[in-house]
């Protein structure tokens, strides 16, 4: 009787044991679900901005300069760089872009389809959402400055990766960048939204009087170039709550951010993307977005 008694306690032993580790081995799968989400979502927002940086390339092969942006007085006007892309490339979107050696056979019809998942960051929150018709997550990169006049994608300058790499390097040049999607209600103050403010907005005086008001359209429509979609500079570092648009849309302070907690992912015009934290020196930050050294 003593015997049993002893392994019958050893038993109801090692049985709640067996139970802890159950237990734990489940906690830790559950709690590391999130983060295994999100590794993935940063991988396929990597890689919607690596498919841009080769689309990029393919441009410029075939037209000798790059999907510039027009202006009219200063002000951004015309086709998106991703609109002027998409169109002479011949392409719906950038799913079929793998190489920057070989474009994609085009497509016979030109298909015009608004929501294009390549152009939404996965980690963004309203990602899934359907609050605009036609919404991007990446932005062309201006310059430093709220007139946007010394980078790739500076309206009105006509250019090609040649004359970057001449410059500061395609390596040391950002190219494009996440910005967050609006909430989709004006009057709301926001990081992801942005405040419409009396121009002009200059380097000299980055500071504005108090907004008119505030909107939530950020990101709404990626086919025409201006600060609201398509366009942003490095004014301010990433994951700023003070995104600002003057009237008349000739200058902003339209900054990067994301919903990565290590920071903001740009794409530079070698066709690498890299990780830029919200902790950057500001001096390094407007550095990375003038496409000629010192500038």
């Amino acid at each position: 009787m003593r015997l049993r008694t002893e392994r019958t306690g050893v038993e109801a032993a090692e049985a709640v044991v067996v139970t802890v580790l159950i237990i734990g081995v489940v906690l830790f799968l559950l709690m590391s679900l999130p983060r295994r989400r999100e590794v993935a979502r940063g991988v396929g927002c990597r890689q919607n901005l690596m498919k841009l940086g080769i689309a990029v390339s393919l441009y410029d092969q075939t037209t000798e300069k790059l999907p510039g942006v027009d202006s009219d007085g200063g002000k951004p006007t015309g086709p998106s760089p991703i609109a002027r892309m998409l169109d002479v490339l011949g392409q719906p979107d950038f799913a079929d872009f793998e190489s920057r050696d070989k474009a994609p056979p085009r497509h016979k019809e030109k298909l015009v389809r608004l929501r294009i998942p390549g152009l939404i960051c996965p980690t963004d929150p309203r990602a899934a959402s359907n609050t605009f018709d036609a919404p991007v997550s990446y932005r062309a990169t201006t310059g430093d400055t709220p007139d946007g006049r010394n980078g790739a994608f500076a309206p009105g300058w006509v250019g090609s990766l040649k004359d970057v790499e001449a410059g500061d390097g395609t390596g040391y040049t950002a190219g494009f960048s996440e910005r967050l999607l609006g909430s989709g209600t004006d009057g709301s103050v926001s990081p992801e939204n942005y405040a419409l403010v009396p121009g002009p907005l200059t380097a000299a005086k980055p500071s504005v009087p108090a907004p008119k008001s505030w909107q939530g359209n950020a990101g709404s429509d990626w086919r025409g170039a201006d600060w609201i979609s398509t366009l942003y500079n490095h004014a301010l570092v990433p994951g700023s709550p003070d995104s600002r648009v003057a009237d008349g849309g000739k200058s902003a302070l339209m900054g990067a951010s994301s919903g990565h907690e290590e920071g903001v992912f740009v794409l530079f015009l070698d066709g690498s993307v890299k990780t830029v934290t919200r902790t950057v020196d500001p001096a390094v930050w407007r550095g990375q977005a003038t496409r000629e050294d010192g500038r």
